[in-house]
């Protein structure tokens, strides 16, 4: 397996707790006794904590985002997550390449991040960036430019693929649903693409159903949505924990999309342990999946004390093993 390194930093093949495991290797790196999480209901008392030195490290919501960005003890660390519609096919309207090129080129992702505050980048791509490098060269540089075109605000193009689907389906305008987290966030960027999408796309009515996480979460895997507002983060460095979720007998495959050249490029990168190949069958595979609308890629915000040292954190999974405070 190729990537079997890569899986190794899945946290799950972490050391287990020590009731569990009697001999530890590397036990004399271990420098904390203790590490104790706070969760709190709202970011204003996260940030009182901090202030008054109760906790070292604050995860930081949008608008304190906005506040501490470029200032000291603020950093920016990936997520190894991209933020997605994913647009459901047994929706006949949906299953139109042409609908669904329209929806994408109509979104204005710059403006987008910006209404939303945060650390978030504009996404070019399904897989996030950063995961997989290959002789200094990022994975997400050897897709195809055409195919990251599709991502580029292009509303009068939008318009043309708009126009030419309703013909195809016989129809002068649509009416869609886009299911949302009723999260702050999740209101936001419904209310966003709302205002963009029926700016843009002559005929359309965008519905926009905002309910708790986990109701989503159960629609969305019940198949009951037209348009999902949906992230995924990589459990691995390797674009491979993105790509497979839509081949098309894998069970998270939500959107029910389907193409038996992406199977078969992703099912040939399984199986070969030469990097070069696997990297250019699944950025092929890549170029071939754009037709679904990536939006941004997630970046997480953080303060954390300059006397918290040796600390590492990948994918929003953080590894303390190495840490230690100074006083």
């Amino acid at each position: 397996m190729a990537y079997f390194k890569d899986l190794m930093a899945f946290p799950v093949f972490f050391p287990q707790e020590e009731k569990d495991v009697k001999k530890y290797g590397d036990k004399q790196s271990v420098k904390l006794d203790q590490i104790s999480f706070t969760v709190n209901k709202t970011a204003t008392t996260a940030y009182n904590l901090y202030q008054s030195n109760k906790i070292d490290v604050l995860g930081l919501d949008s608008n304190l985002s906005k506040q501490f960005k470029g200032k000291k003890n603020y950093y920016s660390l990936s997520n190894g997550g991209t933020y997605y519609l994913e647009l459901n096919e047994k929706n006949p309207n949906l299953a139109n390449s042409n609908i669904r090129k329209a929806i994408s080129l109509a979104i204005n992702r710059e403006n987008l991040i910006r209404i939303l505050g945060g650390n978030n980048q504009v996404a070019n791509t399904y897989t996030a960036k950063g995961l997989t490098e290959y002789y200094g060269e990022n994975y997400t540089s050897m897709i195809s430019s055409s195919a990251k075109d599709l991502y580029k605000y292009q509303p009068s193009k939008a318009k043309e693929y708009w126009q030419k689907g309703l013909s195809e389906l016989g129809k002068s305008s649509l009416t869609l649903n886009l299911l949302t987290s009723d999260s702050d966030g999740g209101k936001k960027t419904g209310e966003a693409l709302q205002s963009m999408l029926e700016t843009q796309l002559p005929g359309l009515k965008l519905t926009v159903t905002s309910v708790p996480f986990k109701t989503r979460l159960a629609r969305r895997e019940n198949g009951q949505f037209q348009i999902c507002g949906s992230d995924w983060i990589a459990d691995f460095g390797d674009p491979i924990s993105f790509l497979e979720l839509l081949t098309s007998k894998n069970s998270s495959n939500y959107g029910s999309w389907k193409n038996s050249q992406y199977d078969k490029l992703i099912a040939a990168s399984k199986n070969t342990n030469d990097q070069e190949k696997r990297l250019k069958d699944m950025s092929k595979a890549e170029s071939i999946l754009l037709d679904d609308v990536g939006v941004y890629y997630e970046d997480d915000a953080w303060l954390i004390r300059s006397n918290a040292k040796g600390w590492i954190c990948k994918r929003s999974e953080w590894n303390f093993k190495e840490a230690y405070v100074t006083k």
